[in-house]
């Protein structure tokens, strides 16, 4: 029911998943199932790293560098 969703679902293209969020929700049982289920279909994630979150809180979840994640960006489309 949105854009990125639907893009995902109907591209043949490499998925590179660059997630950022607080810490809780990431080891959250169904946030792992599904972070799983996506590598498994070939899905590949950057991150998250740890480090101070926008929440004020620390530890994982903080998005990777935005440079590195270009330049993987960069590496998978050649």
């Amino acid at each position: 029911d949105d854009a990125l969703t639907s893009i995902a679902l109907a591209t043949q293209a490499p998925l590179l998943i660059a997630p950022a969020m607080n810490g809780k929700m990431w080891m959250h049982a169904a946030t792992q199932t599904n972070v799983a289920t996506l590598t498994a279909r070939g899905a590949e994630f950057l991150g998250p790293e740890e480090g101070l979150l926008a929440c004020g809180y620390e530890g994982i979840g903080r998005l990777w560098n935005v440079e590195l994640i270009a330049a993987k960006a960069h590496e998978i489309l050649l």
